[in-house]
């Protein structure tokens, strides 16, 4: 049970940066050999039937692609080392990172949720917050563990106008 005031770490899983550092600079090191040697078309699903120079920019693509991917972990890296995302719970408010690449943190009073609710999606799970200013979610994975996120869950129930 959660003892306000409390902060809980709100970052990606360091196995989960290297994992994607290390899958999608694999797939830029093959496309870009693909791409700089492609000297044939290539036929997709036996649906999309493209010429030399059609394959040679789908794997241009592809390699540009997995840079970016590759580019989005160093990000990930050197923000999780420079300037953690932390949630941060207390008696009266939550505040918690949000926004793209959540680079915004939001101070919601437990007063002003209208609505909280778990939303499973591919294997992810979500807690979201509705409120007035609006829709503010909380992913699990981005939690140091499960009873973390089951803390959180049952801490804002328990807080939330919504759910008395």
């Amino acid at each position: 049970m959660i003892n306000p005031p409390c902060q809980f770490s709100y970052n990606p899983k360091w196995r989960t940066i290297v994992l994607c550092s290390v899958f999608f600079g694999a797939g830029a090191a093959i496309f870009f050999n693909e791409a700089s040697n492609n000297d044939s078309g290539v036929i997709i699903d036996n649906l999309i039937t493209l010429d030399t120079h059609g394959a040679s920019t789908f794997y241009w693509t592809l390699f540009g692609c997995s840079v970016m991917f590759v580019v989005l972990a160093a990000f990930l890296l050197l923000r999780k080392l420079l300037s953690p995302r932390m949630i941060t719970v207390d008696e009266q408010h939550i505040s918690l990172p949000h926004g793209l690449l959540q680079s915004k943190t939001k101070r919601i009073a437990y007063a002003q949720i209208k609505k909280l609710w778990e939303k499973r999606v591919s294997r992810q799970t979500f807690l979201y917050l509705q409120t007035a200013d609006g829709k503010y979610s909380i992913i699990e994975s981005l939690l140091p563990n499960k009873q973390s996120f089951e803390e959180i869950k049952d801490f804002l129930i328990s807080r939330a106008p919504q759910s008395r």
